[in-house]
């Protein structure tokens, strides 16, 4: 009984505090611009100085715990390490939308290979940050996705719905 009242607590919790969750959405919508209209909040993007402080103030990179959806992408690069890459002498992987680098730091703990380079290509205020603070020989950051070539993965996870955008404003 009393996990139940927690578990009700917690989701009324959450339905409380979506009025202020940052792009969310709520209902059924006949378009994607009548959905940003009638969002609980103003949508002002990610290449900006306010979402980079959300970013930075929620990202520690010594936090080494693996988040449950990054145990199957873990898995499967180890396992494409493995059978393509284990005696070359350095792997380059290409993480598209990869923040701050908080894949890199964790896939670190479990690569059966640590001779990375780890090139994160993002938004030019997050590839700023990055460099900035969390630059090293292993991990770098771009705005081009040219950087792409000569690596031997791509990697992207949570950043399907900025492709489109993100080649646009790149090709243009």
């Amino acid at each position: 009984m009393i996990k139940k009242l927690k578990s009700f607590a917690a989701d009324c919790r959450y339905y409380l505090k979506f009025k202020t969750n940052y792009s969310g959405f709520r209902g059924v919508f006949t378009s994607f611009e009548e959905a940003i209209e009638k969002s609980p909040t103003k949508i002002i993007g990610y290449d900006n100085k306010i979402t980079v402080e959300r970013y930075l103030k929620s990202f520690n990179p010594n936090d080494r715990k693996i988040r449950e959806t990054e145990y199957p992408l873990f898995f499967w690069l180890n396992y494409i390490i493995y059978n393509e890459f284990l005696f070359k002498e350095e792997i380059k992987i290409f993480d598209f939308g990869g923040n701050l680098g908080g894949h890199f730091f964790r896939f670190l703990l479990v690569a059966i290979k640590k001779e990375i380079k780890w090139i994160v290509c993002e938004l030019q205020s997050i590839a700023t940050l990055g460099k900035e603070r969390f630059s090293n020989n292993n991990l770098c950051f771009t705005t081009s996705f040219d950087e792409a070539d000569g690596c031997d993965i791509f990697f992207s996870s949570g950043a399907i719905q900025y492709v489109k955008s993100f080649l646009s404003l790149s090709l243009d």
